[in-house]
């Protein structure tokens, strides 16, 4: 059976659309992949009324990313940089700084109900 160029034409753009489309997915997908953190850690602190100065003090650790309060929960969810590991005993002395006291810290190396050693 010989294919008409009109039909060769419809077939390239079907498969060119299918190709864009299969991108557009992959792509998605790996969006949601770069915002799974393996080592997203989470600050329980006694009592936060306002979080910005810990915000800022959490955000110059290396390896933070982003600093987000839950004020509800009273937690502080550090997610790092390129899947980097922010230092437990850093994120500890940055809410101290901040005259927030901590509660417990969970890491992906473990979880601190006093200051790390490290």
């Amino acid at each position: 059976m010989m294919m008409t160029f009109q039909s060769r034409r419809l077939s390239v753009a079907s498969i060119a659309a299918l190709l864009v489309a299969c991108c557009g997915l992959a792509n998605a997908q790996q969006a949601v992949h770069e915002h799974t953190h393996d080592h997203t850690s989470v600050l329980s602190v006694r009592a936060m009324q306002d979080a910005r100065y810990v915000i800022q003090e959490i955000s110059k650790i290396p390896g933070v990313g982003r600093v987000v309060p839950d004020y509800k929960a009273q937690t502080l969810t550090i997610i790092p940089k390129n899947n980097a590991f922010p230092s437990p005993r850093m994120i500890w002395d940055a809410a101290q700084r901040a005259q927030i006291q901590p509660a417990r810290l969970a890491t992906a190396h473990g979880n601190f109900n006093a200051r790390p050693l490290r």
